[in-house]
């Protein structure tokens, strides 16, 4: 159904904004099945020519700046969906962190290969690190509303709402790192690290 629903919304757009979005698409899957892309696969891939490509994109680096821009465009989304303080409230602490670092881990994983071909770009590319600061910092603001109304509902412990939102962000930063990509639900990895968590975010006992 989503698959179905984003083909009518792609549809619906101009032609040249439906050509550059497949593109967009081919570059991520080419890159998602071999760890890189030319332009002539990614333009094959999308049923485009590769003049096409360059029509739209430059230069791979622009093809690789855009796909980079729309994963961490839904990264930050995934983040927003799944820092729900009504879910704490409905599954408990444990049972949700549980849950935040499965559905983080799974986006890693299912993006890996393009989360590395970016990360190798990064070093040398200033539109791709402004990309990141920008995504970090709404990531940032929605982590730091999850602790103010974590607090505000005392089942987070209090503390300094920006650097807990920090060490939230950084913490699930670091889950990009291929033993993370692993876990499964429930496994000893997966239970030391849910744990970690808690601890860090729990209410002191009193």
């Amino acid at each position: 159904m989503l698959a179905e629903s984003r083909s009518r919304d792609l549809e619906s757009l101009p032609k040249a904004e439906r050509t550059r979005l497949r593109l967009v698409q081919a570059v991520r899957d080419e890159i998602g099945s071999t760890g890189a892309f030319t332009a002539d696969l990614a333009a094959r891939r999308a049923g485009s020519a590769t003049a096409t490509f360059y029509n739209h994109f430059p230069s791979k680096e622009v093809a690789l700046q855009a796909v980079y821009g729309e994963l961490m465009e839904e990264l930050v989304e995934s983040v927003e969906r799944m820092l729900r303080i009504e879910r704490v409230l409905e599954v408990g602490l444990d049972a949700f962190v549980g849950e935040w670092v499965l559905g983080v881990a799974s986006f890693f994983r299912r993006n890996a290969r393009v989360f590395s071909a970016a990360q190798v770009a990064l070093p040398d590319s200033k539109a791709m690190r402004e990309i990141f600061r920008d995504r970090e910092a709404v990531a940032l603001e929605a982590y730091a509303r999850f602790v103010r109304l974590g607090q505000a509902a005392r089942v987070l412990r209090e503390g300094d709402v920006a650097a807990m939102a920090q060490v939230m962000m950084v913490t699930s930063e670091g889950w990009l790192h291929p033993s993370v990509q692993t876990i499964e639900a429930g496994d000893a990895f997966h239970t030391e690290l849910t744990g970690s968590v808690v601890r860090m975010l729990a209410p002191n006992e009193e």
